[in-house]
């Protein structure tokens, strides 16, 4: 393998979160631009690992380390065009202390087996549209030892955030993730003190996960949502400690629609019905769970029971399955009290 080292990547942003030429985002440091042409048929500016006109591992289950740290990866081809994606890699990798500005993806692990993928301290913006929304940082499908730690992931209006497969052990820590998480077919994986707002959500589909002191900012949509797969191989959850961060009308009607992300759009649609839901396949252990009404005061303490829905996914369509929701009420009308 090889290191990829830069001097250093700072990121500067404008007054407000679009980037005009009168208002410019800034990106000062080791720097590397991708600015593919219109007729550009490469997905990724940088492949590791890839046979040369295969799309397979140059050496499937490689001691071969690379790593990439301290610089900053820059897009600036339009939306229409090539390379839209950073990195696609085929063997284990390790990045630390990189921006990712304006790709569609900043990671992608192929499908090989890979042990000890390693994510710290690298940020990810996304300022424009691509059409498909995908996850910023796709960690592949199998593999052990998995670290995603101090990370942030923004801002979830044109992408997903982060995606596990078929991870046998890994630790997802201390990162702020404002953007949907998916953890899929795993074993033996800590999601532990992760920031997530905006209302996005944690979708554990057939793992086993522990879920440890995480903040999520509530929203639309159940913040952690637990089901099985259509052959009913449930979840195996257990959560202790995670924040359910409420706000009121009077932290909206200080913001208005002009925001452009989108976030603040629409509030009068920002009706909590469930804090947690799960299917009927799926196990939860639950401890210290609760609603935390701020207000306008971080420091605020008014603690309330959540809310727990049951999930019933119809899978006959299973490329685009339904969901339905309804009230655990034997829990909910008691949660208040527990």
């Amino acid at each position: 393998g090889i290191c990829l080292s830069g001097e250093s990547a700072i990121y500067k942003r404008g007054k407000t979160n679009i980037n005009s030429e009168d208002n410019p985002n800034v990106i000062t440091g080791s720097v590397i631009v991708a600015k593919p042409k219109a007729d550009c048929t490469n997905n990724f500016a940088i492949y590791i690992g890839k046979q040369k006109g295969n799309d397979a591992a140059f050496n499937p289950f490689s001691p071969m380390y690379t790593s990439i740290e301290n610089m900053a990866f820059v897009h600036a081809g339009d939306e229409e065009g090539g390379l839209r994606q950073c990195i696609k890699t085929y063997d284990s990798t390790e990045l630390n202390h990189v921006i990712f500005y304006d790709f569609q993806q900043a990671v992608c692990f192929a499908d090989n087996y890979i042990d000890g993928k390693k994510v710290t301290n690298c940020t990810f913006y996304c300022y424009k549209s691509f059409g498909e929304k995908l996850y910023a940082f796709d960690m592949g499908s199998l593999g052990d030892a998995l670290l995603f730690e101090h990370n942030a992931i923004h801002s979830g209006t044109y992408n997903h955030g982060l995606r596990l497969n078929r991870c046998g052990g890994g630790s997802i820590n201390s990162n702020i993730i404002n953007a949907d998480i998916l953890i899929k077919y795993c074993k033996g994986i800590t999601f532990e003190a992760n920031h997530i707002e905006q209302g996005h959500k944690v979708e554990i589909l057939s793992s086993q996960a522990a879920l440890q002191s995480n903040y999520l900012w509530l929203g639309v949509q159940p913040s952690v949502q637990i089901y099985g797969d259509k052959w009913g191989h449930g979840s195996v959850v257990s959560m202790d400690g995670n924040v359910f961060r409420f706000y009121d009308s009077r932290f909206f009607s200080n913001h208005t629609d002009s925001n452009k992300e989108g976030y603040y759009l629409n509030t009068d649609k920002y009706k909590i019905d469930y804090d947690v839901a799960i299917d009927k396949y799926s196990t939860l252990s639950i401890n210290n769970l609760y609603r935390y009404w701020m207000g306008q005061s971080f420091g605020t303490m008014g603690t309330t029971g959540i809310k727990i829905g049951k999930m019933d996914i119809d899978w006959n369509n299973s490329s685009n399955p339904e969901t339905a929701f309804a009230a655990f009420d034997d829990f909910n009308n008691l949660s208040y009290a527990l």
